[in-house]
């Protein structure tokens, strides 16, 4: 039997104890846009391809030489799964979290400064390999061109640009809303050292060259993603890391000849609906009353949620996820596992037009 939840997601629940070693990682059909939450419906076999896309990555990445927490699925009775078959339950190494104080308006990460170890970057490491479409980046330059002098851009940089290397930023992890941090506020927020910082950095453009070549041997275009990280112990009073977390469509943004396989695909979909621009006002409220109760404010101040997909898309999303977790499996040299799914140039004629389907 999985072992208590303790904690229920948008899109994983988390098994364990506080005691125990490992956690169990319980992949959910359920997804999440633009830090909502669960939304009103569910994409069936999604909790079962991002269980699949997740081992085979770390599979993947450790015969790279990427150390990361990642223990093997298992079943729901907590039986190894030694010749992979579906599952939607993956056994990790627990880590410990721990959360800055809220004060106010500020945030207490006064823990960090005492160097622990065995616990989590307070950070997300958002890796680019350019400006897609919809690139919250693109957006933020636009806004502030002073950034781009700091990530070493140049002014003239636009949609589709690529980068001759990953572009590495950071963001807040432990916060009630992730929020863009410049690299001096990174390094200070998680309390590292020059060398620390640097080496997550390396590791994370590392990381990505990996994913990228891995997606690239089926014709998937990565352009972007985000990492999470644990210290590990001191080393000559210097920590290092190890990968943690998920890694998926929902984590990566994933295209092919144009075509997002990924949640982008949501995402743009709801871009375009009351919906998202209620979330906009209901968060420029919660800014002027000093709240980060935006939520709230959009669902009972302004009476805006999100409508459902209809049934042909979340067959669409359904099929994106199933064959990018075959993909995936069969790169590893793992056999499939979804053979009823919707055939890959089936999924993409109709994720072209993935708006006329609502």
């Amino acid at each position: 039997m999985l072992p208590q939840l303790l904690y229920r997601g948008s899109v994983k629940d988390l098994h364990g104890s506080p005691a125990d070693e490992t956690l169990v990682f319980a992949f959910s059909d359920r997804y999440s846009v633009f830090d909502w939450g669960e939304m009103p419906d569910a994409i069936g076999n999604k909790g079962k391809a991002l269980a699949a896309i997740t081992f085979g990555l770390f599979r993947h990445l450790s015969s790279k030489g990427i150390e990361h927490h990642c223990l093997g699925l298992v079943d729901r009775d907590m039986v190894p799964l030694l010749n992979p078959s579906p599952s939607r339950f993956l056994k990790v190494k627990q880590v410990q979290v721990l959360r800055p104080i809220r004060h106010a308006n500020t945030w207490d990460y006064s823990l960090y400064q005492q160097r622990p170890s065995a616990c989590l970057v307070p950070l997300e490491v958002i890796f680019r390999f350019g400006l897609p479409r919809g690139s919250s980046l693109l957006r933020r330059l636009q806004e502030n061109p002073a950034y781009a002098a700091e990530l070493k851009l140049p002014a003239e940089i636009k949609e589709g640009s690529v980068f001759a290397a990953p572009l590495i930023e950071y963001s807040s992890k432990l916060e009630e809303s992730d929020r863009i941090l410049t690299r001096q506020e990174a390094q200070q927020l998680a309390g590292m050292s020059d060398k620390e910082f640097t080496l997550l950095a390396s590791l994370a453009q590392k990381i990505s060259l990996h994913l990228h070549e891995f997606f690239a041997s089926f014709d998937v275009e990565l352009w972007d993603g985000k990492l999470e990280f644990a210290f590990t112990a001191t080393t000559l009073g210097s920590r290092s890391f190890t990968l943690v977390d998920a890694i998926g469509p929902d984590e990566l943004r994933l295209i092919y000849r144009g075509i997002p396989l990924s949640k982008e695909l949501i995402r743009q979909f709801y871009l375009h609906t009351p919906w998202y621009q209620a979330i906009k006002q209901a968060q420029t409220l919660a800014k002027e009353k000093k709240s980060t109760a935006w939520r709230e404010l959009c669902r009972l101040q302004l009476g805006a949620l999100p409508a459902p997909l209809s049934d042909q898309q979340i067959q669409v999303v359904s099929g994106i996820y199933q064959n990018i977790a075959d993909f995936t499996l069969e790169a590893c040299g793992l056999r499939p596992w979804f053979t009823d799914k919707l055939a890959f140039k089936q999924v993409c004629t109709l994720a072209e037009n993935f708006n006329a389907l609502s």
